[in-house]
Formats: structure tokens, sequence, C-alpha cells
């Protein structure tokens, strides 16, 4: 079957490697729902792990925004249990906020920021869950999988 192109307004019949380029470009445009699942599967776990390892991440603790990037959970995490075994922070103990301002800082701050940081990760983890059962949910032979896919 001939296959043809417009040129200067006329159509042309196409060259054998004209038709044979058609028809990669043609292959490569053909989505499968089930290679679209495996991506989007993909792409969640990225979403979450990017939001686990957010080096922006900050919480709000009664109106001031400390960082809760990694390794600033780490080093409050450590303060946190020394200080919870010693049975409290020493006097004069001070908590640097994301504007560089210090603030006293007790056993309750110090909870306070990590327990804000868990409720980020535990919203990152649900957020996860929910987006993978919902896939789980899509039919990829059901009309408008793709669209499914997409929107999760």
């Amino acid at each position: 079957m001939d296959q043809f192109k417009r040129v200067n307004g006329k159509l042309v019949p196409m060259t054998a490697p004209e038709i044979e380029a058609q028809a990669e470009r043609d292959q490569l445009q053909v989505i499968i729902p089930e290679d679209r699942i495996a991506e989007k599967y993909a792409q969640i776990e990225a979403d979450r792990d990017d939001g686990l390892i957010d080096v922006d991440a900050t919480v709000d603790v009664a109106g001031v925004i400390f960082q809760a990037n990694p390794s600033s959970m780490a080093a409050l995490n450590e303060a946190l249990t020394v200080f919870m075994a010693l049975g409290g922070t020493p006097d004069g103990y001070e908590w640097r906020d994301a504007e560089n301002t210090n603030h006293a800082a007790d056993l309750t701050l110090l909870a306070s920021i990590a327990a804000a940081r868990a409720k980020q990760v535990n919203q990152i983890w649900k957020t996860s869950w929910a987006r993978k059962a919902a896939l789980e949910l899509v039919d990829p032979a059901a009309e408008g999988a793709l669209e499914k896919i997409t929107a999760i």
C-alpha cells in the first residue's frame, strides 16, 4: 500500500526510508497501560522518597519555622535522645530556627519539632499508600485507563 506526503500542496509517494521512519514514530506513540502503570508506580515511590529526604523540609512549631531536613532531624533526634536519658536539657540550651534565631530549648520544644516532622513523614507515606491503592484499582483494559493512571 502506497503512502503519501504533501509537498508544495501536492500528494507524492513516500520513499521506503520515509515510510519506515514514519512507522517507527507511530510505534513510539503507542502507550501500553500496563507499562504506564509500572512507570506511575515508580513515580509514586520517587515522589515519596523526595519528600522523605527533602533538604528544604521545615516544620512550624507554635509559629516558629524549624528546619526538618534529614541532617537537621538527625542532630535533633540525637540531642533529644541524650537529653531524655538525662531527664532534661542543660540550662541555657538552645535550638536554632530556620531564620537562624536561637530559642531556649527544653525537651518539649525538641520533641515538638520531632513530632511535627513525624506527622509530615506519616502524611508522605499515607499519600504514597493511597496513590498505590488507587493505581491497583485501575483496570488496564478498561476505557479511559490511561487517563485514570495519569490522574493518580
